[in-house]
């Protein structure tokens, strides 16, 4: 019924300490809709429910897709609490990072993410 997406791991040595307990997905959340017989007015009254099957749902999907490239799914978080939703990374490296969002939710943390790869990036091409 769950499926664990686990912490990303970008690095071995990093000084931003990483949270590395994985995030729980139900595997096909329209499961979940059918064993509580819900409907859309109930979902609607409960966006936050809602929206855990929302992510459940892109998150089932983000890995039916990547799976055919040999891609490996991660959220991230860390002590500052900079989180991202998924991680995609293929096996060369390369990786695409997703938030997931119903509706107008606040929050966009993919541009600081990208801020702080680069810097480390830099500093590493540095020494």
């Amino acid at each position: 019924m769950v499926e664990d997406l686990p912490a990303w791991q970008p690095h071995v040595r990093s000084r931003i300490a990483l949270r590395t307990t994985p995030t729980r997905f139900f595997v096909c959340p329209s499961l979940a809709v059918a064993a509580l017989r819900t409907n859309g007015s109930l979902l609607r009254a409960d966006l936050e429910f809602f929206g855990f099957l929302f992510g459940s749902l892109v998150v089932r999907d983000l890995r039916v897709y990547s799976q055919f490239e040999g891609c490996q799914l991660s959220h991230y978080r860390d002590e500052y609490g900079l989180e991202v939703d998924v991680i995609v990374e293929r096996a060369d490296g390369d990786l695409a990072a997703f938030e997931v969002k119903l509706g107008s939710e606040d929050g966009n943390s993919l541009p600081q993410l990208r801020e702080q790869r680069t810097a480390r990036d830099n500093t590493a091409a540095r020494h």
